[in-house]
């Protein structure tokens, strides 16, 4: 199954970058095998194995001169200010080390600090005497110094992380300053260059992104499907993980879906496929109705500027995907 799904989707993929004079890279391909769930560890019996899954993912260059402006701009200005963030971080650190007020507090919370070591020393084997007969007033009394040496420790230790605070920053404010700069840059030159998309064959569930801001823009046309809708989010984050369908690094994302699905989103802001309604069609102990390598559902992701998405949802032959659903 995976075999003609790999086929056939890299083909539409390669059509739809020679239309559009766009470049196509492969990144990422994902199939389930009928073994080692559930605590199995044999090739399960073909005629209660549940729906095949199958995932592959692809990155469009859809303007070259955009991508070159954004590895320019790593290059001659994101690196040189990082680099100057950097050695704002480094002499603070000196003035930091210089700072007496600083030192004075640090050796004053490491002088309290080996009193109550000390005293812990010196007075074991009368905590332990004490410990054994009851003597609870004694126990007070030896927990009470020890106490007082950590509390001023501790004063200490407070007063040295506000210095420490406060000699940082500067040097913080202007880094937090220039990261959201270049996040800035990032996502314009991301939505300029590049067009991510990803689709899913016969997963159970799905989402358009695990962002909690996303916020529905409007549905799309798209022929055949169930479920259409381009998405928008105001908090982008660089982290995302692209193989766990996170989506949450680009502004823009449509997410489509082809099959019988509940339109409504779950408690968990999953959309779920009505198949899985029975858990006897994708468990592995029950004889299917419809085998595992036949297509119940799909799921699409895109991810990119939305006049590119436009054009990549109007290239692409979506009957010929639909198609693929089978229904009994």
């Amino acid at each position: 199954m995976q075999d003609m799904l790999r086929d056939l989707v890299d083909s539409m993929m390669h059509q739809t970058a020679k239309k559009k004079n766009w470049q196509l890279y492969k990144y990422y391909e994902e199939w389930g095998a009928p073994l080692g769930m559930e605590g199995n560890t044999e090739p399960l019996p073909y005629s209660i194995r549940p729906p095949r899954i199958f995932v592959t993912s692809y990155i469009f260059i859809v303007n070259e001169d955009s991508l070159q402006a954004w590895k320019n701009w790593i290059s001659t200005v994101q690196e040189p200010e990082a680099n100057a963030q950097s050695s704002n971080y480094s002499q603070a650190n000196q003035n930091l080390q210089q700072n007496n007020q600083y030192q004075a507090y640090i050796d004053s919370a490491t002088y309290y600090s080996n009193l109550s070591i000390q005293y812990l020393s010196q007075h074991t084997s009368e905590y332990a005497s004490a410990a054994t007969s009851g003597n609870a007033a004694q126990l007070n009394k030896m927990q009470a110094q020890v106490n007082a040496y950590s509390r001023k420790s501790n004063d200490f230790i407070n007063k040295a992380n506000t210095v420490k605070n406060q000699t940082y920053s500067i040097a913080e404010t202007q880094y937090n300053s220039k990261a959201e700069e270049w996040h800035q840059k990032k996502m314009q030159f991301r939505n300029a260059s590049i067009l991510r998309v990803k689709i899913d064959f016969n997963e159970v569930v799905d989402q358009p992104s695990a962002s909690k801001t996303i916020k529905t823009i409007k549905q799309l046309p798209v022929s055949g499907s169930s479920f259409a809708i381009l998405y928008h989010n105001n908090k982008t984050d660089e982290h995302e993980v692209f193989n766990l369908n996170q989506f949450y690094r680009a502004p823009d994302l449509a997410f489509i879906l082809f099959g019988k699905w509940h339109v409504n989103p779950n408690d968990r802001s999953d959309y779920v496929t009505a198949f899985s309604d029975n858990s006897n069609n994708y468990n592995t102990k029950s004889e299917k109705k419809i085998m595992c390598d036949k297509i119940q559902s799909i799921a699409v992701h895109i991810e990119g500027n939305p006049d590119n998405m436009n054009q990549f949802i109007q290239s692409i032959n979506w009957q010929q995907l639909n198609s693929l659903i089978t229904t009994q």
